[in-house]
């Protein structure tokens, strides 16, 4: 009886030991999670931005691409099945509606969730063939100035702006576009401003994540194993791109900042391709 009782304990301690070297493996994503894609056929895209001099004309194998930027809800489920983490991020927005853009979810969080879905996170090249074509144009549909239609911030005039929205914008209780505050992150709401492929949605927030890679003309999206964010200077304009630090640059108070206002508050898409990562 000791005998068995011992060989017993030492079972039991080895399936133990057994156990924590191998944790449970993400569930796989539902079906559908990321069914709305856009196709990019393989073309030549010029790399560089409209008010800017450097260009780069790039091939670019085909690919699809994420239509509207992530959501919280796709975030969640991801985070549900074990592939990804809640984001530790200020400008991060956790506790938003689910079909809003998620913000700030990390760069280690963006490639868990795209590598999940069977992708990566989009290179500046397949980034800019897809959100405004194959020449530089300043916003995804072209280069007149922004409308209510195409984005949830575009820069109404004043004196255009109804009387009762001038009296309660300072509130910031809606956009300039007279649309309640709390829209100002929901995706599929401005089709209007989508790009010649489709893409809709493009700098919802002030930036979007993408993946380094030594084709890039611009040095801060060329490091190895690094990231980067293009952004605009207005709503919906791309403009340029800067270094991806990982954290958001302080504002307000943490109760009363907008995270969606955030100088660093961006969003991302994923890529899939068959050259892969």
């Amino acid at each position: 009886m000791r005998f068995f009782y011992v060989v017993g304990l030492v079972g039991a301690g080895l399936a133990g030991c057994e156990s924590e070297q191998s944790p449970e493996r993400p569930r796989q994503p539902p079906e559908g999670l990321n069914a709305l894609r856009a196709e990019v056929s393989a073309g030549r895209v010029v790399s560089g931005f409209e008010h800017g001099r450097l260009r780069k004309e790039l091939d670019v194998t085909g690919f699809t691409i994420s239509r509207r930027p992530i959501t919280i809800e796709q975030f969640r489920t991801c985070v549900t099945a074990g592939a990804c983490r809640d984001s530790v991020s200020a400008c991060a927005n956790p506790d938003g509606h689910d079909q809003d853009a998620a913000l700030c979810v990390g760069l280690d969080n963006a490639r868990a969730y795209c590598r999940w879905s069977g992708g990566r996170l989009p290179r500046l090249s397949e980034w800019f063939l897809a959100a405004r074509g194959r020449n530089p144009q300043r916003f995804s549909w072209g280069n007149r100035a922004p409308t209510c239609a195409d984005h949830a911030l575009a820069p109404v005039p004043l004196e255009e702006q109804p009387l009762d929205l001038r009296e309660t914008f300072d509130r910031r209780e809606q956009t300039p576009c007279g649309e309640p505050r709390v829209l100002r992150l929901r995706v599929g709401e401005h089709q209007a401003g989508a790009s010649p492929y489709g893409l809709e949605d493009v700098l919802i927030g002030k930036a979007e994540l993408l993946a380094s890679h030594p084709d890039s003309n611009f040095g801060v999206c060329r490091k190895t194993d690094a990231a980067c964010l293009v952004y605009g200077l207005i709503a919906g304009a791309i403009d340029s791109v800067k270094e991806f630090s990982g954290a958001a640059a302080p504002g307000r108070s943490e109760r009363r900042v907008d995270r969606s206002l955030a100088m660093d508050a961006y969003t991302f898409r994923c890529v899939w391709s068959q050259e892969g990562a």
